[in-house]
């Protein structure tokens, strides 16, 4: 039984603080522009996109206990999909300091 109770709160510690896992619902909005000769025209009125669609997203990450009241995390997300687009995925990296 103790090994189990062990099992089970280093699964949820894991879970909590290191892995994500989970789905995302975005907008994609494309717009086009044409340089021609050093001048930028941009076409955004003829040649504007939506894209709205859903995905799965996975991360991992870590807060590092400065003190008690500040800690510092890393974290790495992957969005599959953005706006429903196959070829739209996006990997974001974020550091921050939380107090």
């Amino acid at each position: 039984m103790y090994q189990y109770k062990y099992l089970s709160q280093m699964l949820n510690y894991v879970l909590s603080k290191v892995l994500s896992i989970g789905g995302h619902y975005s907008k994609v909005e494309q717009d086009a522009a044409l340089t021609f000769a050093g001048a930028t025209v941009v076409l955004s009125a003829l040649a504007w996109q939506d894209d709205w669609g859903t995905g799965f997203l996975a991360g991992a990450g870590y807060d590092y206990d400065l003190n008690d009241d500040v800690q510092i995390r890393g974290a790495y997300s992957y969005y599959d999909s953005l706006g429903g687009l196959d070829e739209a995925d996006m990997h974001f990296f974020t550091v921050g300091i939380k107090f």
